[in-house]
C-alpha cells in the first residue's frame, strides 16, 4: 500500500512540475525590452502590435482566434526568424496541428523589418507547398504577411463555416481572402 501512494505522490509532483514548467515565461532581457511574447516595453508602453491584436482578434469570433502562445523558440526555430531582429512580438497558433489559424505580430529591431519580412514570405511560400487537410488549403492560400515600419505580421485567420459543399475552388478562395482581409484591415487602419 505505501509503495501505491509513494507512486501516486510522486506522479502528481511531475505533473505539477510539467504544468508548472510549461506555463513559465522566459522573463530574461538581453536589451531591456522583454523577450516574452509580451511586447510591452520596459517602460510600459503599448505598441501598435499591442494594439493590432487587439484590433485583430475583435473582428473574428472569439472561438476562431488561435489560443496557444508561440514563444521566442518557435520563432527562431520554425519560422526562422533571428533572435536579435525581434525587439517585440505577439504570436498565437493553433492548439492542434488539423488548424492552420496563425496570428504573428512582430516589432523587429531596427533596420530589420525587411529582413523579417522576407523571412515570413519564405516560410509562407514554403507552408502553402506542404500537406494540408483539405479545409484549410484555401485559407492558408490566403495566408499574408505585412510590413509597416519596423511591424511585421503574418497572418493565416478566418471564419470558413460560411462555406458549402457546391462552392467551387475560386468561391472558396475568395472567402479565404475576405476573411484573412478583416485582419489586414484591422491593421492597416492603424497605419493611417
Amino acid at each position: 500500500m505505501n509503495k501505491k501512494i509513494l507512486f501516486l505522490i510522486i506522479c502528481i509532483a511531475l505533473t505539477l512540475s510539467i504544468t508548472l514548467v510549461g506555463c513559465s515565461s522566459d522573463n530574461n532581457s538581453s536589451s531591456g525590452s522583454s523577450s516574452s511574447s509580451s511586447s510591452v516595453s520596459s517602460n510600459s508602453n503599448i505598441t501598435k502590435i499591442d494594439e493590432a491584436l487587439s484590433k485583430v482578434k475583435s473582428v473574428y469570433p472569439s472561438d476562431l482566434f488561435p489560443t496557444m502562445e508561440i514563444d521566442k523558440e518557435v520563432l527562431v526555430n520554425k519560422y526562422s526568424i533571428h533572435k536579435d531582429d525581434i525587439k517585440s512580438y505577439k504570436a498565437f497558433g493553433p492548439m492542434m496541428s488539423a488548424h492552420v489559424d496563425t496570428f504573428i505580430a512582430i516589432e523587429s529591431t531596427d533596420g530589420k523589418a525587411s529582413e523579417v519580412e522576407s523571412t515570413l514570405k519564405k516560410y509562407k511560400n514554403e507552408f502553402e507547398k506542404d500537406m494540408h487537410y483539405p479545409s484549410n488549403l484555401d485559407k492558408v492560400k490566403a495566408s499574408q504577411v505585412l510590413k509597416h515600419g519596423n511591424d511585421v505580421y503574418y497572418i493565416i485567420l478566418g471564419d470558413m463555416s460560411t462555406a458549402s459543399d457546391s462552392d467551387t475552388e475560386d468561391q472558396l478562395i475568395e472567402l479565404a481572402k475576405s476573411e484573412v482581409k478583416k485582419a489586414v484591415d484591422a491593421i492597416n487602419s492603424l497605419y493611417k
